[in-house]
């Protein structure tokens, strides 16, 4: 019996292997983002602010959100290992980065009919101290023609007038880590 219950969590376990995120560039790498830099990023107004298990209008909070620096994430949330295993890292990498008038804003991307869901067995993992803006339809990518489906540049910064300066995250990309610190500090 035993055997068969240890059988039953190694299948389960490389069930979940299968269909959790992994890190790839896919070929969608330097030269497809480096067109990104410098360009002007806005946030949608159909993006929410998730705030525990309320939603916030983002656009009433547009101001305070963005003042200072901002590093901007986005997640697909469609497994818990993107919420473990990339938002609350990332966060974790970027709080212990920035200053405290710099911001850290992840781009949540639940689809509609995943919300239900979402909201009852994944939210309750994040543990991300950055604001985490909701977006149902992919409104942030689209509309900022940020679309790729690599993880690793799916992570920017912004200077105070909301241009993307550099590409790429630290968690995956150490060598990163002193260029976003550098970067941090010298906009001050």
């Amino acid at each position: 019996m035993i055997a068969k219950e240890a059988i039953n969590i190694i299948l389960i376990l490389f069930c979940f292997s299968l269909i959790s995120c992994k890190v790839s560039d896919d070929g969608d790498n330097i030269s497809h983002t480096t067109s990104w830099i410098g360009r002007k990023v806005e946030f949608p107004q159909e993006l929410l602010l998730l705030n525990g298990t309320k939603f916030l209008p983002y656009k009433k909070l547009k101001n305070q959100l963005l003042k200072g620096e901002t590093v901007v994430s986005i997640v697909d949330a469609s497994c818990t290992s993107c919420i473990l295993d990339h938002l609350n890292r990332t966060d974790s990498l970027f709080q212990h980065l920035r200053d405290e008038e710099d911001n850290v804003i992840f781009i949540l991307n639940v689809k509609r009919n995943d919300s239900a869901s979402f909201m009852v067995s994944i939210r309750p993992f994040i543990k991300a101290k950055g604001y985490i803006l909701w977006d149902s339809n992919y409104y942030f990518e689209r509309s900022n023609d940020v679309i790729t489906s690599s993880i690793i540049n799916r992570t920017f910064l912004l200077n105070t007038y909301g241009e993307i300066i550099l590409i790429g995250n630290p968690l995956y990309q150490p060598d990163l880590m002193d260029v976003y610190r550098k970067a941090l500090k010298d906009m001050k």
